[in-house]
């Protein structure tokens, strides 16, 4: 049985439709309270934290699952699947301290989510194991990284490829929330790290400008181990008149 700690309705729903799909029982809660009650109820073999859920202290839930592994000492402690926002480097540095060891970004978590959820991968992150990473291959898979990521994700916005006016043509005709909305589907869909809460939307007159910032973290992994090779800052935006 698998027990899942999540906020974000999105997630919780890939995860419970994934669990479906190689035949797992899930259930999703969104509170400690809750947490605890499940743990000894259900006695689950596998345990997956959103790191970055809202209203939710997800390292007090932590706290809760090694108290419950403590009190049951002997038996075999549930495996723990945290995943993390790309841009949220200080709690997933914090989760490594607290002996979390299989930790994954949103997006390489939903990646591998069927395999994570069938039992495959206990190592962590999927990497480079096996293969000799040389110098001209850590060159090359930057290369093609920064020449994919730099394409400005708002193209993707309402499928316009640099048509900046007629992006904010589109845009100056829905309200603020019904951007947020959309741009939160491209989100999800292109898997693009960033967060929905960092999109800023500024109307001056007949001129508008949408914006958001987010960050992407180059990585190997060598041996079971990640090793970060650098962090891009990127700052997508759209503005113009209508």
């Amino acid at each position: 049985m698998i027990l899942s700690c999540t906020s974000d309705l999105l997630f919780s729903s890939k995860i419970g439709q994934t669990a479906k799909q190689v035949g797992r029982e899930l259930l999703n809660v969104r509170s400690l309270e809750d947490f605890r009650k499940t743990l000894l109820t259900k006695q689950p073999d596998l345990v997956i934290l959103d790191l970055n859920s809202k209203g939710l202290d997800a390292f007090a839930v932590l706290a809760a699952l090694k108290e419950y592994i403590a009190s049951n000492y002997g038996a075999v402690p549930p495996r723990l699947l945290c995943f993390y926002s790309h841009v949220d480097t200080e709690s997933a540095d914090r989760a490594k301290r607290e002996g979390v060891t299989e930790l994954y970004p949103r997006s390489q978590f939903t990646k591998m989510l069927p395999e994570l959820l069938a039992g495959g991968n206990s190592q962590g992150q999927a990497g480079a194991s096996g293969v000799t990473i040389t110098v001209f291959l850590v060159i090359l898979g930057a290369l093609v990284f920064c020449g994919y990521h730099i394409l400005p994700f708002y193209y993707y916005y309402f499928d316009l490829e640099n048509q900046f006016d007629q992006v904010i043509k589109v845009a100056s005709t829905e309200t603020d929330q019904e951007i947020r909305r959309k741009l939160r589907y491209y989100i999800e869909k292109y898997e693009i790290p960033a967060e929905i809460e960092d999109l800023k939307i500024e109307r001056d007159g007949n001129r508008m400008r949408i914006s958001l910032p987010y960050k992407e973290i180059f990585y190997i992994t060598w041996q079971g181990k990640d090793y970060d090779l650098h962090t891009f800052e990127f700052h997508a935006y759209a503005e113009g008149q209508f």
